[in-house]
């Protein structure tokens, strides 16, 4: 039996600087040392019922593309790493994080395909449909596939990429196509949209829909916002603020390829932007490489949502900066995490 959990009267955020990450067979495993915690109390101890108690935790990551430009040279690609390491190498720093969720959500921004012809545009990213498995292999239960990439290779890629998903049991969320994840009684719906082409009656049918699917839980997963900008602008916000309104429970958001801040609107952590995560757009990183899983964990007594609370787990895009290595790696320093805290909380709004 989980410890009932005491009433808070005020939102509270928490750094415990203590400790760190272990190393195991190249796998880090880590405690509470690493990570920036927020609690949002929804219920009190006097309204809670002695009813089964059902914790939910997702993990969220930003951008991965599995797969290089067309124009891109082999030497040190993704391509050239997986035939190298194979598909167990790319996720192997991070996936006991995600082992022990209950749903991990990637934003998956290429084509899965083996497709020759592609979009007229300045950059096209595809990867091997056999590319899924850096994701079955690591705990990735979900992708988001809103994006401006998923038809870098047209409809024929975008077909092939749900079949290499489907292979490997990988859900996705893609406008209308809700995707409805399950714990015991409790339903989680996953929205994927692109917020230039998502219109509010567009959200409202979302996720009247979603209600319909009985979800307890609505997240809303949004592309928007200028590449490499790290300041959320006012387009975003509005769009933000509005879904929040209709009634998203979370939002995560990604496409500007680095950290942006975090606000919390009426309760609800809106994520403006993840960053990128495994992302094969570049070989050569800078200050960009540093990004974070975003953890939120949900508290159900009975169907009340009881309580809500996030993690922020600092990482690093790359194992060997400035070298990206597509492989994404927690931060073990407590000098280097802090920072990247430090960098989200500049750029967020009423974080504590």
């Amino acid at each position: 039996m989980r410890k009932k959990i005491l009433s808070i009267a005020l939102i509270f955020i928490f750094f415990t600087a203590a400790g760190g990450c272990t190393s195991k067979n190249n796998v880090y495993i880590c405690d509470d040392s690493h990570i920036k915690t927020g609690m949002f109390l929804k219920c009190t101890a006097a309204t809670q019922k002695e009813e089964p108690v059902t914790k939910l935790v997702i993990s969220a990551a930003g951008d991965c593309t599995f797969g290089s430009d067309i124009h891109y040279c082999y030497h040190n690609s993704f391509e050239d790493y997986y035939n190298r390491y194979g598909y167990k190498y790319f996720f192997n720093n991070v996936k006991q994080v995600f082992l022990n969720d209950d749903f991990t959500v990637v934003n998956l921004e290429c084509a899965l395909t083996n497709s020759t012809k592609y979009a007229n545009k300045e950059y096209v990213y595809k990867g091997k449909p056999e590319y899924s498995k850096i994701l079955s292999a690591s705990g990735v239960e979900l992708v988001t596939l809103a994006n401006n990439h998923t038809n870098d290779y047209l409809k024929k890629g975008f077909n092939d990429t749900i079949n290499a998903l489907n292979k490997e049991n990988i859900k996705y969320a893609y406008y209308d196509n809700i995707q409805i994840m399950k714990k015991v009684d409790i339903k989680a719906a996953f929205i994927s949209v692109c917020s230039w082409s998502c219109s509010k009656e567009m959200l409202k049918n979302y996720f009247r829909k979603a209600d319909q699917l009985g979800a307890d839980i609505k997240i809303l997963c949004v592309h928007w916002g200028k590449n490499y900008e790290k300041n959320y602008d006012c387009d975003q916000k509005k769009f933000g603020h509005m879904a929040v309104d209709l009634g998203a429970d979370l939002i995560l958001g990604h496409h500007p390829h680095i950290l942006q801040g975090i606000e919390i609107y009426k309760n609800v952590p809106i994520v403006y932007s993840l960053g990128n995560f495994c992302y094969a757009g570049k070989k050569k990183l800078g200050n960009e490489i540093n990004t974070m899983i975003f953890q939120m964990e949900y508290q159900f007594n009975g169907k009340i949502l009881c309580s809500t609370k996030y993690k922020i787990i600092p990482a690093y895009m790359s194992n060997k900066n400035p070298q990206n290595t597509y492989r994404p790696t927690i931060v073990t320093d407590l000098k280097e995490k802090t920072k990247i805290i430090n960098q989200i909380y500049s750029l967020s709004k009423n974080l504590k």
